[in-house]
């Protein structure tokens, strides 16, 4: 196993983490992508922006319950330190509450839905295409920076596609992959025929991809981690302990576990984005 080292090291977290929700267009600018004159394949959605252009960008892509009031926490903790945080509204509404399930007709519209298509084995989602998309419009905004991007659940292993974009340099969060309806529990969501060319471009980068799971998470399978661990060989893991589900939204908080997980988590980003950007 590829542990993450921190899951041993890591100290008492110091991280503050809200309780109280705050709507998203608070403090955040939308905007619709692409924008006029671009293309995605077709598809668009809206965006919600916050911080300067100066700082590296994150993508922060919200879990199946939509895009709760906890992924919103999630993307200002991120904002708070320093980046500039990009959050599509990929389904449902804005400011939901992360707790509680949704109901099966729901999960099937979304899993059936032509733009991520989880109903068919081994075929590319469209809607990665489009985070492709608003990835390297996130580059560009940010002078030219590598991009990194926090998947969660449904999203979970969404931003491991971007590692085949050798320009973006993305920077993959993986937050307890899951995947409505696997025909096997290893299946990641991913077509199996990218794996071992996001294996080889992490490799090549030397990037210790960071990857989140409840140990006892029955939505994410141990043997769903178990198969991206073995597919790739940078891929860092923490086993946080446990039966919850949602690593960074729901079950974070101050003084905890998770609060550590997600302290590590900005380390990284920042470690891996902060550098000086691409001429």
């Amino acid at each position: 196993m590829s542990r993450n080292p921190a899951a041993d090291t890591h100290p008492s977290p110091t991280i503050e983490v809200p309780t109280t929700p705050v709507p998203i267009e608070d403090d955040f600018t939308p905007m619709d992508f692409p924008d006029a004159g671009q293309s995605a394949n077709g598809i668009r959605h809206r965006v919600f922006v916050k911080g300067g252009t100066d700082r590296p960008p994150v993508l922060v892509l919200h879990e199946l319950t939509g895009l709760s009031w906890q992924c919103v926490r999630l993307a200002r903790l991120v904002n708070d330190a320093g980046f500039r945080v990009y959050v599509p509204l990929l389904f449902g509404s804005t400011n939901t509450s992360g707790s509680g399930g949704r109901g099966l007709a729901n999960v099937l519209r979304y899993c059936l839905n032509q733009e991520f298509k989880f109903m068919q084995a081994n075929v590319e989602r469209p809607i990665t295409r489009w985070l492709l998309a608003l990835a390297q419009r996130a580059r560009q905004d940010c002078g030219r920076r590598p991009v990194g991007v926090i998947g969660m659940c449904l999203t979970g292993a969404f931003g491991l596609t971007l590692l085949r974009d050798d320009g973006l340099q993305a920077v993959p969060v993986v937050c307890q992959p899951s995947i409505p309806f696997p025909l096997r529990r290893s299946d990641t969501g991913l077509l199996e025929r990218d794996l071992p060319r996001i294996a080889a471009c992490a490799a090549a980068r030397e990037l210790p991809i960071r990857a989140l799971r409840f140990r006892d998470d029955s939505k994410c399978s141990k043997e769903r981690m178990d198969h991206l661990e073995g597919a790739i060989g940078t891929l860092q893991r923490w086993d946080l302990e446990g039966d919850r589900h949602s690593t960074l939204t729901n079950e974070l908080a101050s003084r905890a576990e998770t609060a550590a997980a997600l302290e590590d988590v900005l380390g990284y980003l920042e470690a891996h984005l902060r550098p000086t950007p691409v001429p």
